[in-house]
């Protein structure tokens, strides 16, 4: 068997990026690896923390349990519906 570490929590990760720029799980892990988007730390006015995601003139923040979206993109009506793609 293999042991991939950290593997449930990148995949939860891709997939809030994914949601937050209204993308496909695919297109954010292929962003992520060409370099069009990029991911950075940060921390809001109230102490929390965050990642910040940047495709282009789209920025989204993912938080512990909740995600900031884009401007211009709706969050899902079903939390099970697939994203965009």
């Amino acid at each position: 068997m293999e042991n991939r570490e950290h593997f449930q929590e990148i995949n939860a990760l891709v997939a809030s990026i994914a949601k937050a720029l209204g993308q496909d799980d695919k297109q954010v892990a292929t962003g992520l690896e060409s370099g069009a988007i990029t991911l950075s730390l940060g921390e809001d006015e109230n102490g929390n923390r965050y990642i910040e995601a940047r495709c282009g003139d789209q920025t989204a923040k993912v938080y512990q349990g909740a995600i900031r979206y884009a401007d211009g993109v709706e969050p899902p009506t079903d939390p099970d519906a697939p994203t965009a793609g």
